[in-house]
Formats: C-alpha cells, sequence, structure tokens
C-alpha cells in the first residue's frame, strides 16, 4: 500500500504488505510521486529474488541518480530547488506539477517552466494545456522562458504572477525578488534551454 501523505515529503515513503501480514516502510531518495512507485517496484523485486529487507530499504534511502541527470533537490537559506531540468515533454511535466502539489509547502511554489522541444505541429496546443494545467492545479507564481512557453503563459490564468522572459538574467531577479523562507522553486524545460542556469543563479545569490 501507499501512504499518500508521505508523498508530501522530499524523501517520500511507502509501505509494504508481506506475505506473514506484517508491514514495512521504506524512504525513497529522490523526489516525486513517480519514485514511490519505482521503489515499490524495487522492492517487489528484491523479494522475489531472495534479498534482504534491510538491504532493500538501504538500497532505496541511499539511492543517488548520476550528476546532472533526472530530478534534484536542494534547499539552501530555507528555500527548497526542485532542478527538473533533465528533460521535459507533456507527460513529464504533468507528473512533476502532481509531485509538487503532493508536497506540504510551507510557503509559495515558484514554477519556472520552459520550453518543451521538438513537439513539431502540436507544440503551441502541448504548451498551451500545460498553462491551463498550472492554473487548474492552483498554483499561484509562474515564469516562463522560451518561444514555445510564451503559449504556457498566455494561457494561464488568474495567478499572481504570470510572467514570460526573454533573458535568463531577468527571470532570475525576478524569482529572487520574490523569495520567502519555505518557498520551493521549481525548474523543468528540455536540456536544450539549459535552465540549470537559472537555479544556479538563483542559488548563488539567494541569502535570507
Amino acid at each position: 500500500m501507499i501512504n499518500t501523505s508521505a508523498l508530501r515529503k522530499l524523501q517520500p515513503e511507502f509501505e509494504a504488505r508481506h506475505n506473514d501480514g506484517k508491514y514495512s516502510s521504506f524512504k525513497v531518495s529522490t523526489f516525486g510521486r513517480h519514485s514511490i512507485y519505482n521503489g515499490f517496484a524495487a522492492y517487489t523485486a528484491g523479494m522475489v529474488f531472495g534479498v534482504k529487507l534491510s538491504d532493500i530499504k538501504s538500497a532505496l534511502k541511499n539511492f543517488k541518480l548520476q550528476s546532472s541527470k533526472r530530478m534534484q533537490v536542494e534547499v539552501k537559506s530555507g528555500i527548497t530547488f526542485v532542478n527538473d531540468t533533465y528533460n521535459s515533454n507533456p507527460g513529464s511535466v504533468e507528473m512533476g506539477l502532481k509531485s509538487l502539489k503532493d508536497m506540504k509547502i510551507k510557503g509559495t511554489a515558484h514554477i519556472i517552466l520552459g520550453d518543451m522541444l521538438e513537439l513539431g505541429s502540436v507544440s503551441r496546443r502541448e504548451h498551451s494545456a500545460i498553462g491551463k494545467l498550472v492554473s487548474e492545479m492552483g498554483f499561484k507564481k509562474l515564469y516562463t522562458f522560451g518561444s514555445e512557453s510564451f503559449h504556457t503563459s498566455r494561457s494561464a490564468k488568474k495567478l499572481e504572477v504570470n510572467l514570460h522572459f526573454k533573458d535568463k538574467e531577468s527571470l532570475s531577479r525576478m524569482v529572487l525578488s520574490g523569495l520567502k523562507k519555505g518557498d520551493v522553486v521549481y525548474v523543468k524545460g528540455s536540456r536544450g534551454m539549459k535552465l540549470e542556469e537559472v537555479i544556479d543563479t538563483i542559488k548563488s545569490k539567494v541569502n535570507l
């Protein structure tokens, strides 16, 4: 079984029921609801192949992603930075936003979205759909970067902040000006957009 309240933690947890009816709790080192399902699959495989329960727990808790790949989480000056800039497509953006929504955020979520590249003729439609999703999920602050992400910004409604930028420096300054302790900065975009530069700039200058 999966305890949904555990999804709200930066290091999610799940509970597994064994054949003897007893339960064990497992912590997963990576952020996001998809990590829960991946962790549960790894637990199941481990049990099938006779891996010790303690070894499964340790492996899930201490698993590290390769540097510069997939989702990375770091806390600095009371701000949680979620770097999800390795790749981007409509499905992964939706999953990332849902994972962010699952979190118990004390402050405000600042969502920075860049272009989802290589979508071809459906690009405008898919970027617009993401903007609508941001609104529907109740997020309040959206910052976009890239020619296609302009459509994301334009389709997002009823936000406190909804700004589109043509340069990363201006974007970084604007986000910095509105940060408070307890806030989360979530950054998502295709690898070619190099939005990790925005996270690096903000982290280097934030001092709350």
